[in-house]
């Protein structure tokens, strides 16, 4: 998905890239490998800090998603992997409108869930 995604941002003729809820910044280095201009933003400096000194060569900053220090319409692409979960379900409306917001007409938006209430782990995804 992430190669996916990356591929469709690039072919749009490419630009900023969000990674919205980046944690210790796993998805943001990946998304750079995948020739992205790419930063991530946490609300924990103890996360963002964290990435810094893992991901030296990348950008992190502390933000809120609900709040992001962005221009309207900076951004080419945002992601949100498995990061809007961590949000009171009364609050999902106003994020999905900020990433509205500072996604640039024709922008990309990949954001991901799980389903249920249990704990799972899965080793594979689609049989594979």
């Amino acid at each position: 998905m992430l190669a996916a995604f990356a591929h469709v941002v690039r072919a749009g003729g490419g630009g900023l890239v969000a990674e919205v809820g980046t944690g210790p910044g796993r998805v943001a280095a990946h998304l750079h490998g995948l020739g992205l201009d790419v930063f991530g933003v946490d609300l924990s400096p103890e996360m963002v800090a964290l990435a810094r000194r893992t991901y030296p060569g990348l950008r992190f900053v502390e933000g809120q998603m609900a709040e992001l220090d962005l221009a309207d319409g900076a951004l080419a692409g945002l992601v949100a992997w498995y990061s809007v979960i961590h949000t009171p379900p009364e609050l999902v409306p106003t994020v999905l409108a900020e990433f509205h917001r500072v996604l640039a007409p024709g922008g990309h938006a990949l954001l991901a869930f799980q389903v249920g209430d249990e704990p799972l782990h899965l080793s594979e995804a689609f049989d594979r």
